[in-house]
């Protein structure tokens, strides 16, 4: 069985861009910046993990818009 390669761009966002399965994205985020306890990211809300962009030179990067709710203190 062959797998997507999460540092392929489009992969990345098929993988943590599911709007529909944010935890991923959201386990994803507080393993990578080592939060832990009060600090967890709890809820994310990703724009649109598919936004083309308008210079055609940027094509080979397409940029993934996320709004992260972190807790209060």
């Amino acid at each position: 069985m062959k797998f997507a390669d999460p540092t392929n761009d489009i992969a990345f966002k098929k993988i943590f861009g599911d709007q529909n399965q944010p935890e991923i994205l959201i386990s994803f985020l507080n393993a990578i910046f080592g939060f832990q306890d009060a600090q967890l990211i709890n809820n994310i809300f990703i724009v649109n993990p598919y936004q083309v962009p308008k210079i055609a030179a940027l094509t080979g990067s397409l940029p993934m818009s996320l709004v992260i709710h972190l807790p209060s203190k």
